[in-house]
């Protein structure tokens, strides 16, 4: 039995059985007639060989990590793609920052929370919010897929800018090139096999760095850095 959900506006169908995904989800249930955008169906042959090729991973995760994974896939043919980052809604805005596992994206947007409040700043996805393009304006939305928390919120706002976060021992932030940004990023998302949706993704992430500003964040693990990135980032009016 499927389940219809509304992320970012891409209706979306899911047949599952895990708690986690059912947990995650319940946000974004949906219970409209709109056409369905993305359907994912975990294929039960390919779920027993991932059980026994990964035994270290229980069913639940292995089917929250592979949903999140077919998502992925199928948003880029509807312009929309994940970026693997960690993202703060604060004033109507999205900031997102993006850098390796364990360089400090989930610490660093945390200080947003104890530095402006957490009923202000709130964690649009820990891990993998999606981009996509509504009216002309690239947009930040949450999904169920947050990686190994579940801190995400069923909300898609204008992005204001993402930074390449990188640990340093004090606060800076520099405004760097689409073409800077594109060798970094890109490799933060996920990367379609067909030639035809590598094309789709490449457009679309071009058309991204050329309209949302990108910004080289060096920051220690303290509070402060949360207000310097905001003072650079935040919306210019």
């Amino acid at each position: 039995m499927y389940r219809r959900y509304n992320i970012a506006g891409l209706i979306t169908d899911i047949e599952y059985f895990s708690p986690t995904l059912e947990k995650q989800s319940a946000a974004y249930k949906y219970d409209g007639d709109e056409q369905c955008h993305v359907k994912i169906k975990v294929p039960e042959k390919f779920m027993e060989s991932q059980i026994k090729n990964n035994p270290q991973l229980s069913p639940d995760e292995l089917e929250y990590i592979w949903t999140g994974y077919d998502f992925s896939r199928q948003i880029i043919k509807h312009g929309a793609f994940v970026m693997h980052s960690s993202a703060v809604a604060y004033e109507g805005y999205a900031y997102m920052f993006s850098a390796d596992c364990g360089t400090g994206k989930s610490t660093h947007t945390s200080f947003w929370q104890k530095n402006f409040g957490e009923d202000k700043a709130v964690i649009l996805n820990d891990d993998k919010p999606i981009i996509i393009k509504k009216d002309g304006i690239f947009c930040a939305s949450g999904t169920p897929w947050s990686g190994k928390t579940d801190k995400n919120t069923n909300i898609c706002i204008p992005i204001a800018g993402i930074s390449v976060l990188e640990r340093g021992e004090k606060n800076s932030i520099s405004s760097i090139t689409p073409i800077e940004a594109f060798r970094i990023l890109y490799s933060q998302t996920y990367h379609p096999s067909k030639a035809e949706e590598t094309d789709i993704l490449l457009s679309l992430f071009n058309d991204f760095l050329a309209n949302v500003r990108a910004f080289r964040l060096k920051c220690n693990m303290s509070c402060e850095a949360a207000q310097t990135s905001y003072n650079a980032m935040k919306p210019l009016i």
